[in-house]
């Protein structure tokens, strides 16, 4: 397998001597795997993904710009391979290759084997060694020993591979080839040089010789073969000769009308003129009659104009011959011309047509019509007039049908305004909803109407009022038998279904309209004035209560005792505590017996705060010595303007690799990973990376493993002997 390598910058500068005109010696002695797939670049000092590195390798240069690479791997290791490095033994990572797929993979139980040529462009790789070559196999070329691929036939016959060998058996068929095609151009150029070849003939082609003018002449010798030129030359010598046109007849059979002429001469002076011209048209022929009529006896459409009239006596037939039955006249003068025409021996039903200039008039069994122009019209006639006649008039006095209304039909639109389409008055009747809708100044196709009449309701502007059977003279009726009327004395009672009535009279107050108000309703009293303020509530005054909205600062003597029948946590349904919205007062805590101080609880916007002044009697809200002791938010706690918790500090991933955020904002992240090869941590340090701690447990025999390339968002774990194994970690950071 060849692979184009990628030499990297380090690798070049290690192979370079130190006059930078040419290479110094230079020893491969690892190769490396890795699971790492992308676009290798010349800048590289390791492998992305390192899974282990070989000793077991052999090489050798093969020419001067290609190194042949060998390698193998008997481990019972289990990986597959995205990337390859070869290393030398200064630890450089002289070349690097990868690709989006894997190159190889390898099963616990197999052996791994793996050949293949690195190409380095511009340099000469003959002073590269490698550690081990006791199982090389390179490929074989002119200066090199190695593995040689057998050509097919078909290689050897296009004879263009120079990496395959030849073998005796396709040797010996391509020769055979050779000197067969050799054989075969040998016979085709002794034919082509000889004269020994097959004659001509009237059926198969052949050596043929070319006549002579008198062989031509003679025209005997069907042997040879007539020249253009031999043949001019006997016409021309045929010409000259006198007897050349001498013949007997100048045809087989007699021509009896000329004479029977035995010569051409004599055949044209039988024919005379008439021989002379062609017959057809535009042949110029002129002949004397046309089935025995003179041209002056006859009618021409284009250069004769006829005087007087012409007379046909039987007519022109149409249609069926029969004698008599159609009959066509035409008369023209210098104010009119007409045609007319008759289908039956009596005339009673017959088609006339009269023409006078752009005019005319047409009778036929469907009436008597009126050309103008390009159409016709039918005369009116008093057969068309008056009921049942049949007429049917486009408009009455200029309006169109559609503008009326009429009454053997629904009118579904009555206009009564304005006809506006946008602005539009009158009534619209819907017989599917059997509405009937009045519109005032409206589109009718996007407008509420003003008023709504249905079947047993009403409606304006879209609001309901009415509906049908909730009143009569008895009064509004609702759900349940309520009801409210007015009473001829001006009383509006209200009926709640259960035979218990309410009124309200004429003086203003509310009575039992069977003689007084029950003593279980108000508190025992006959009759309330509604229109008056009562002075105490259950016996107490307002000054006993706490204002639901008070507008001053309220004191209670005593204690507030606030309680409800279940449990904050499992009955949403009591009200009971105090609950603080957002910019309510809050409540002031004040220790009234030694003045020592004072506390506040309050909520605003999105968090409550609990805050502490020192100094007695003062407002610990605005007093300028007073601490803010506690503020709680939904995502922060903070105890003296310190934060002690933030929901984004709680953050953590406890697992193999994981981390932990502090809510001081430290971060510790943890977890394994291969020796000598770049790690990721889970989560990147928001600022930086404080430091990395190592261990191998004492299982790796790595000897010394430290950290390198430390960064934010990961490290390499560098071993000073490179192993197989994981090393733990643990950073600290923020």
């Amino acid at each position: 397998m060849a692979i184009v390598f990628t030499i990297t910058d380090a690798g070049r500068a290690a192979l370079i001597d130190a006059d930078h005109d040419g290479t110094t010696a230079l020893t491969l002695s690892e190769i490396g795997f890795g699971r790492g797939r992308y676009t290798p670049s010349a800048d590289q000092t390791a492998l992305r993904e390192p899974i282990k590195r070989l000793a077991s390798m052999a090489g050798q240069a093969v020419a001067a710009d290609t190194l042949h690479v060998s390698v193998q791997d008997e481990s019972s290791d289990t990986y597959a391979v995205g990337e390859i490095g070869l290393f030398t033994d200064a630890g450089v990572l002289f070349a690097v290759y990868s690709q989006s797929e894997w190159i190889i993979e390898k099963a616990a139980p197999s052996t791994l084997l793996l050949a293949t040529d690195l190409v380095v462009e511009s340099l000469d790789v003959s002073s590269i060694t490698f550690g081990d070559a006791a199982f090389l196999n390179p490929p074989a070329t002119t200066e090199v020993a190695g593995v040689l691929e057998l050509a097919t036939q078909a290689e050897v016959d296009a004879g263009s591979d120079a990496r395959r060998g030849v073998v005796p058996r396709t040797l010996k068929a391509f020769i055979d080839k050779v000197l067969a095609a050799y054989a075969t151009l040998t016979q085709l150029n002794d034919h082509a040089a000889s004269r020994n070849h097959p004659a001509a003939t009237t059926n198969a082609q052949g050596m043929v010789e070319l006549a002579t003018y008198a062989e031509t002449k003679e025209g005997s010798d069907n042997a040879r073969a007539v020249t253009p030129a031999a043949n001019k030359s006997a016409l021309d010598a045929h010409r000259s000769e006198g007897g050349a046109h001498a013949a007997t007849r100048i045809s087989v059979e007699n021509l009896a009308k000329l004479g029977n002429p035995t010569t051409v001469q004599n055949a044209l002076s039988a024919l005379g003129s008439a021989a002379r011209r062609d017959e057809g048209p535009g042949k110029g022929l002129d002949a004397d009659t046309v089935d025995g009529i003179h041209g002056n006896q006859l009618l021409r459409n284009t250069d004769d104009v006829m005087n007087g009239t012409l007379t046909v006596n039987t007519g022109i037939l149409l249609g069926a011959p029969v004698a008599g039955q159609t009959q066509i006249r035409m008369v023209s003068d210098s104010s009119r011309a007409w045609f007319q025409f008759y289908n039956r021996d009596d005339t009673s039903e017959a088609r006339t047509l009269i023409f006078s200039g752009y005019g005319g008039v047409s009778l036929a069994d469907d009436g008597l019509q009126v050309k103008h122009g390009n159409g016709y019209r039918k005369l009116w006639h008093e057969g068309n007039d008056g009921a049942g006649s049949g007429l049917d008039a486009d408009t009455v006095d200029g309006l169109q049908a559609g503008q009326f209304l009429r009454s053997d039909t629904g009118n579904s639109r009555v206009p009564m305004g304005s006809t506006s389409s946008t602005n539009w008055d009158g009534l619209v009747y819907d017989d599917s909803a059997n509405t009937l809708a009045f519109f005032a100044d409206q589109d009718p196709s996007a407008h509420t109407p003003r008023v709504l009449l249905g079947p047993g309701w009403v409606e304006a502007g879209g609001d309901r009022l009415l509906k049908e059977k909730d009143y009569d003279k008895a009064g509004i009726r609702g759900s349940g038998g309520a009801r409210v009327s007015v009473s001829s004395g001006g009383n509006l009672d209200m009926h709640d279904g259960n035979g218990y009535i309410f009124r309200v009279n004429a003086s203003g107050r509310l009575d039992r309209a069977d003689g007084g108000i029950d003593a279980s309703l108000l508190d025992g009293k006959a009759a309330i004035d509604i229109s008056g303020s009562a002075d105490k509530v259950d016996g107490k005054h307002a000054s006993d209560f706490i204002w639901r909205r008070g507008q001053a600062s309220q004191q209670i003597v005593g204690k507030l005792e606030l309680w409800g029948s279940g449990h904050a946590l499992n009955n949403s349904s009591e009200a009971y505590g105090i609950t603080l919205k957002s910019f309510a007062p809050g409540v002031v805590f004040e220790d009234r017996t030694t003045d020592a101080g004072s506390g506040a609880l309050w909520f605003d916007s999105d968090h409550l705060t609990y805050s502490y002044s020192a100094s007695g009697g003062e407002n610990p809200v605005t007093n300028a010595d007073a601490e803010e002791m506690l503020l709680i938010s939904p995502r922060d706690l903070r105890y003296k303007q310190q934060r002690i918790w933030h929901d984004g500090d709680a953050a953590a991933s406890i697992q193999t690799n994981g981390y932990a955020r502090l809510p001081n904002g430290l971060l510790i992240q943890w977890g394994t990973h291969d020796v000598d090869s770049y790690e990721t941590f889970p989560i990147t340090f928001p600022n930086r990376c404080a430091s990395v701690v190592l261990t191998d447990l004492g299982v790796l025999n790595t000897g010394d493993i430290s950290v390198d390339e430390q960064s934010a968002s990961g490290f390499r774990i560098h071993a000073e002997v490179p192993s197989a194994g994981k090393a733990y970690y643990m950073a600290i950071g923020y």
